[in-house]
């Protein structure tokens, strides 16, 4: 049964809160970024298939407003691009073993590269205008729940 009570807006969080939810965001950008990394490699037959690509493009905006929802700021949603370009940039060193996981001649680690700067850029600027992910708390003078527009009667 569907109940017919306002769901109230969430309030700020508190200094905890921001702490924790920027280490959830510092490790869930972290674990996204390596997957991306880690198939940029990835060939059926002779043919790379651009799957970090689409983990890329689909993953970012969820981490901006993620982050922005955690750290309950706007500023928040700026978080996440450091963790991948740091990752991303390690990702282009060979390893002890000579191991390259970004390489060049590779049209998927070229496209990798640009872009996800693109990428992360637009996310956040999304997140920045609040497109992303609504308000956490209600603004000023407005009252301090919300109702679904499909509520029953």
């Amino acid at each position: 049964m569907v109940s017919d009570e306002a769901h109230p807006l969430q309030p700020d969080p508190t200094l905890v809160q921001r702490v924790w939810g920027g280490v959830l965001v510092i490790g869930a950008t972290a674990v996204v970024t390596l997957l991306e990394i880690f198939f940029v490699p990835f060939v059926i037959g002779t043919h790379h298939v651009p799957v970090s690509l689409v983990l890329l493009v689909a993953s970012s905006p969820v981490l901006c407003a993620l982050a922005r929802w955690a750290l309950g700021h706007p500023l928040g949603s700026l978080l996440p691009l450091p963790v991948w370009f740091v990752l991303s940039a390690l990702g282009n060193y060979k390893t002890a073993t000579g191991d390259l996981l970004i390489a060049a001649g590779n049209w998927v680690a070229s496209t990798y590269v640009l872009l996800g700067l693109v990428v992360w850029l637009v996310s956040i600027v999304l997140a920045l205008r609040g497109e992303l992910l609504g308000p956490r708390h209600a603004p000023a003078g407005a009252p301090a729940s919300r109702t679904s527009a499909g509520s029953r009667r």
